[in-house]
């Protein structure tokens, strides 16, 4: 088992990072669409706490990754692939890496702009030395939904694709991440 790249297998290092930012996100989704939906406020603070903790951690882990993507060879394309199709796949996989460095930060800024620190698992508290604007804390909300319903779709059209390179193009493309 490799630890690095190859050009036909991603290593161990990615393969980590991809899956556990993968379930990470998936978890995030499902904390974003039922956080402030419960009658018991207690719990909708627990769910806002674990969504800003879990979104610090997706920024210190994308980041790394990012900084590892750009840091190692990628496996080739199947040869297969039209080379529309292994823009698409870069393009695609760019923006997700950006998206997650970018859509936390932009968590982050509402939150300080809000006046709102942010407790990260009760390890430790922060908020960015930025004076309280609610205008910029509600334009910079409305943005974060946008992104992160954008940053939603682009990981369902990774995953759709991901399914179709395995049962409809029968090609080795998954098999590269696992």
């Amino acid at each position: 088992m490799h630890w690095r790249n190859t050009e036909e297998k991603f290593g161990m290092v990615t393969r980590l990072f991809h899956w556990v930012l993968g379930l990470a996100l998936l978890m995030q989704i499902f904390v974003a669409i039922v956080m402030g939906d419960f009658a018991d406020k207690a719990t909708n603070i627990l769910f806002y706490q674990i969504h800003k903790s879990l979104g610090t951690s997706i920024l210190f882990i994308g980041f790394l990754f990012f900084l590892w993507h750009w840091m190692t060879r990628k496996p080739k394309f199947p040869p297969s692939m039209k080379p529309w199709e292994c823009f698409i796949a870069s393009l695609v996989h760019g923006l997700l890496l950006a998206f997650f460095v970018i859509e936390p930060l932009l968590g982050i800024f509402m939150s300080s702009f809000a006046g709102k620190p942010i407790n990260v698992w009760g390890w430790f508290t922060f908020i960015l030395p930025v004076a309280k604007n609610n205008s910029i804390a509600q334009m910079l909300a409305d943005l974060h939904v946008i992104l992160g319903w954008t940053f939603a779709g682009l990981m369902g059209f990774h995953i759709l694709a991901a399914l179709k390179h395995a049962f409809i193009n029968k090609d080795t493309l998954l098999r590269r991440m696992f």
